[in-house]
């Protein structure tokens, strides 16, 4: 059962530091979309791209980053939670991009095309499910069920 507990903790936190930075990065991310976002009205559409492809490159590196880990049998739907929030995001950033590709194009406001409009909800329904992951819960609920395994009774003598 040590042995057992033992191979378990050490799986998990193999696993789980590397992963937690991975989604520390992410949360960094969104915070420097988030700042972006809030001063766009005063860039210039060379920025907004470059910085948008910067965005999504990052974010594509989590993704990959993320998807190269391994979970635990019990983490597998977690880690799959948040790899889709990632994924979610890469999307949300693309149709940024095509909104303010469109706006520049026909000289429209960027906030009133489709592509920008699709990006603010996406921004605030992967927000939602950013604070509602269940990946920390899981990783504690784990660590717990591994701590509670008991070694064996000794024997009476």
């Amino acid at each position: 059962a040590r042995a057992e507990r033992k191979t378990g903790l050490d799986a998990l936190d193999a696993y789980a530091g590397p992963f937690r930075a991975q989604m520390e990065r992410y949360g960094r991310l969104r915070g420097e979309v988030a700042e972006y976002v809030s001063r766009i009205a005063s860039t210039k559409y060379e920025d907004d791209y470059r910085f948008f492809s910067e965005a999504r490159a990052k974010r594509n590196e989590v993704r990959e980053a993320l998807s190269s880990y391994t979970p635990p049998a019990g983490l597998a739907a977690a880690h799959a939670q948040i790899n889709a929030v990632v994924d979610r995001s890469i999307g949300a950033i693309d149709e940024a991009v095509s909104g303010l590709s469109r706006s520049q194009a026909r000289g429209e406001s960027f906030r009133n095309t489709d592509g920008w409009k699709t990006f603010m909800s996406r921004s605030e329904e992967i927000s939602a499910a950013w604070r509602n992951a269940v990946w920390d819960k899981v990783v504690a609920d784990e660590r717990d069920r591994l701590n509670a395994i008991d070694d064996p009774p000794r024997p009476a003598i």
